[in-house]
């Protein structure tokens, strides 16, 4: 599971950021490993980027979005 951070640092958030980019350069060399070292064409790999899913580490910004609508 990445996040859509995989693709942009935000301040305040740098290690959570990196733990989702390296997740995405995980799923992506283990992609090309699976089909082009082993031929696993049958082997299917998926990555999922997320937006929000309301938990408490985005508490702060959730609020503070909610004051606005």
């Amino acid at each position: 599971m990445a996040s859509i951070v995989s693709f942009v640092a935000v301040g305040e958030m740098v290690d959570y950021c990196c733990s989702k980019a390296s997740t995405l350069a995980f799923y992506e060399g283990l992609t090309q490993e699976l089909r082009h070292f082993y031929a696993a064409f049958n082997v299917l790999t998926i990555i999922v980027h997320s937006l929000w899913v309301d938990t408490p580490m985005i508490k702060g910004l959730t609020d503070y979005q909610s004051t606005f609508r």
